[in-house]
């Protein structure tokens, strides 16, 4: 049997701080609340920019409280009867099975290759690694993007087929920085990778030691590109053979002018992150700015592009 449990209630909004009193005072480690209004009020206003919750219908009202407990489930069941009195309330109560946790959530993250030449590689897996695959190291948890997402494994592609030697590389929104070092292991003479979230400097300092890259070849600047005048001064000294851009569709159609004054001219601008319902916008803004699509791909419902200087 268990020495952990869960209790989860579904819950009117208005009554969040009475029940997690009510959970932390029942004995509770600790409460987790999922409120959909919280999601809601951050993508308004543009905190955000997750393209995961692009064109989904966010119900608000309710929320979402779960709290953890060091007794089994059976033991729990007078706290559980207690909360389905109330006809406001959902309740469910589970036993949390016995598991290493810090070592199960590993198991979701293989050795995975992309494209012809592409492995995508955990830094813990002791697997032999296939000598006809260039490697990259990740640390999965330290930022988005491990390759295991459709949107990243596209643009992982797209790098591989559009990457000149010796060239320069630009990626913004760079999250952990591995489309910069893989462009790098592919070939690129060097790399620039822009992110608005100052945690992005730790996690592509690690995946670049992960990867023996040297700071002569990536640099890291953090900083909001669409607002930041000074940094579009600073990066606009130097033209991109590959301008990268693997966020979500917004962000792409406001970048879309950017990147195609940031491109050489051989350059490409490899966009994903584009959910279904927002790809024909999507497209219309890569025209506007004066770009051609060479190349759509879609997997699943997210699409990515590559796209260059009209001629």
């Amino acid at each position: 049997m268990s020495e952990y449990s869960t209790i989860t209630i579904n819950a009117p909004a208005p009554r969040e701080e009475e029940l997690t009193m009510l959970l932390f005072d029942s004995g509770a480690l600790g409460v987790a609340v999922d409120d959909p209004a919280l999601i809601k009020a951050h993508l308004s206003s543009g905190d955000w920019d997750a393209s995961v919750f692009d064109a989904a219908q966010i119900v608000t009202g309710r929320l979402t409280l779960t709290a953890t407990f060091a007794a089994a489930a059976a033991e729990m069941a007078q706290l559980q009867q207690r909360l389905l009195a109330d006809p406001e309330l959902t309740v469910s109560l589970a036993e949390l099975p016995d598991v290493d946790w810090q070592e199960k959530w590993k198991e979701g993250f293989e050795p995975r290759p992309l494209g012809k030449r592409l492995l995508i590689h955990p830094c813990w897996d002791t697997s032999p690694l296939p000598p006809e695959r260039i490697t990259i190291e990740i640390e999965p948890g330290m930022a988005f993007g491990t390759g295991d997402h459709a949107t990243t494994a596209m643009v992982l592609e797209m790098i591989e087929r559009y990457l000149q030697p010796d060239r320069q590389v630009i990626d913004l929104g760079c999250g952990s920085g591995i489309l910069a070092i893989a462009a790098l292991k592919l070939g690129a003479s060097q790399a620039l990778a822009i992110d608005i979230d100052p945690l992005c400097r730790e996690a592509t300092a690690r995946h670049c030691q992960l990867n023996g890259i040297s700071a002569r070849q990536f640099r890291f600047c953090c900083g909001d590109l669409l607002s930041d005048a000074e940094l579009q001064r600073q990066i606009s000294e130097q033209r991109y053979q590959l301008v990268i851009a693997n966020i979500n569709a917004d962000i792409v159609r406001r970048l879309s002018p950017v990147a195609a004054q940031l491109l050489d001219a051989e350059g490409v601008f490899l966009c994903s992150g584009i959910i279904d319902a927002y790809a024909k916008e999507t497209e219309a803004a890569l025209a506007a700015a004066g770009l051609e699509i060479m190349e759509h791909r879609r997997d699943k419902e997210w699409n990515a592009y590559a796209a260059r200087a009209r001629v």
